[in-house]
């Protein structure tokens, strides 16, 4: 292989690469935006069959605070994958530790701009717990 064959090959391969990663960061960018704002809503929490209030604020800045106001407790989420319209998170319990249970996955489901089904699964298995739907108050 000459040695323009092998630049051209690391000048391809670089340019893949950066475009692929801005793919993903773009799709990223839009989903979060797209959750910009306030939502509010109601899980069913099938183990006690019980409903809760949801409250999640998103700002600009990739933050998520989460509150469950009828339960007592909340505390933030960190994204950890998108998938299309899908995006997946761990939850760290910050207040009202004795009530919630800490590091479960939660997974929105984005239907439109204004609805986002909300799926709640156990820290330590792949077992759906909750399942509610939340919507866009600002």
């Amino acid at each position: 292989m000459t040695k323009s064959n092998k630049i051209l090959i690391l000048f391809l391969g670089i340019t893949l690469s950066l475009f692929f990663s801005n793919c993903k960061t773009s799709k990223t960018t839009t989903l979060e935006k797209t959750l910009t704002g306030i939502w509010e809503g109601e899980a069913h929490q099938f183990n006690i069959n019980e409903s809760w209030n949801i409250k999640l604020q998103h700002n600009n800045k990739s933050e998520y605070k989460i509150s469950y106001p009828s339960l007592g407790c909340g505390g933030t989420w960190t994204l950890q994958q998108t998938d299309n319209k899908r995006l997946i998170f761990v939850e760290e319990i910050t207040f009202g530790k004795d009530i919630c249970t800490n590091n479960g996955r939660i997974v929105l489901d984005l239907k439109n701009n204004n609805e986002v089904d909300f799926y709640y699964y156990w820290p330590t298995e792949n077992t759906l717990n909750a399942k509610g739907t939340l919507h866009r108050k600002k």
